[in-house]
């Protein structure tokens, strides 16, 4: 919620209709942020990094975890079935299934996709069975896996790892940096498993693109300096949120007391098919209309210096709204002063 206090202030008596760029500066509390809004309406308010679960969330997890069979069918996206089964994986103590794995990777592949003009990473996600086969059978049991696209065209590929089926880690093959990485939220190393990766992008060049690649160049790292989790359950959700945090370009900065949150939140997402990232404005409203308190008896007093002060409380839950209530407060002044 925004508390607005606002006051508009003018070293003349105003006439508002006459001087309509008066100084208008509004002081946002939101929780503990404090940021200023001027008459030339930039704003730069940084918001949590976290988004609270509204309550109406907390029903949506609350009916699609409780309320109906547990083969029943809450989002078909991606060519991916999730039941409310797969959504059980994402309750505390729980491990996250291939499902629910595969549908979040591509959520965020979609997002990358659909908001690259805010600036997010051109990403493409391989499938949880992708490095298990590639373990396996080699270059030849994926090789097919690629046929309609070109790996080569995205800036950042992300391949979750299901180590010994026991645990979940993420591999990524950044093109810009020219860089391997594997991140594992329990510290252990896979340098096997990074020279793999090389050798498939070696064989894959050749046979897509008829061409050699060098990855001699290319960094593989064992990153180390990442969150790790300190139980045995929450390997799977680690692994979504490096994947998260990564695709948008973004310090890696949470720890293992966000983890519950992040269950919530991926729960949100899948069911909307729609990820939600931390910036993301219109996801902390439960509607998309502001709600205006005491805007009627808004009343306009002289101070001893001919400034004009109004005091208005608002409750306004996103970003756009705030803007929109902005402008109708300047609407109101210009109508009501004379």
């Amino acid at each position: 919620m925004f508390v607005i206090s606002v006051r508009f202030g003018s070293q003349q008596p105003p006439n508002f209709r006459q001087h309509p760029n008066v100084n208008v500066r509004a002081e946002i509390l939101f929780e503990n942020y404090s940021k200023q809004y001027n008459e030339k309406k930039d704003i730069n308010l940084k918001e949590d990094e976290f988004p609270q679960i509204t309550n109406k969330e907390a029903d949506i997890i609350h009916k699609a975890i409780y309320e109906g069979p547990q083969d029943e069918v809450l989002i078909n996206k991606f060519k991916i079935k999730i039941t409310r089964r797969d959504l059980n994986t994402l309750t505390p103590d729980s491990w996250l299934n291939d499902n629910v794995i595969n549908f979040y990777f591509n959520l965020i592949a979609n997002r990358c996709d659909e908001e690259r003009n805010k600036h997010f990473t051109k990403v493409h996600t391989m499938s949880t069975f992708f490095a298990e086969r590639l373990l396996q059978s080699g270059y030849e049991g994926v090789k097919r896996w690629t046929r309609k696209i070109n790996i080569f065209s995205f800036d950042l590929i992300l391949i979750p790892i299901h180590v010994d089926q026991s645990h979940w880690c993420l591999a990524t093959i950044n093109f810009k940096e020219k860089a391997l990485k594997y991140y594992n939220s329990m510290g252990t190393p896979n340098t096997r498993l990074l020279e793999v990766l090389a050798d498939y992008l070696r064989l894959e060049s050749l046979d897509k693109q008829k061409i050699p690649l060098d990855t001699s160049e290319f960094v593989k790292e064992n990153v180390q300096d990442i969150p790790q989790q300190t139980n045995g359950n929450d390997c799977g959700v680690f692994c979504c949120m490096y994947a998260e945090y990564i695709s948008r370009d973004h310090k890696i900065s949470f720890s293992q007391k966000n983890i519950p949150y992040f269950r919530k939140r991926i729960i949100l997402d899948i069911l909307q098919g729609k990820l939600t990232s931390s910036n993301d404005e219109s996801q902390l409203s439960d509607n998309n209309e502001p709600e205006i308190i005491l805007y009627r008896s808004f009343n306009l007093e002289y101070d001893v210096s001919y400034n004009v002060t109004g005091l208005f409380a608002f409750q306004i839950d996103s970003l756009d709204d705030f803007r929109k209530s902005i402008a109708a407060i300047e609407r109101l002044v210009v109508n009501r002063v004379p």
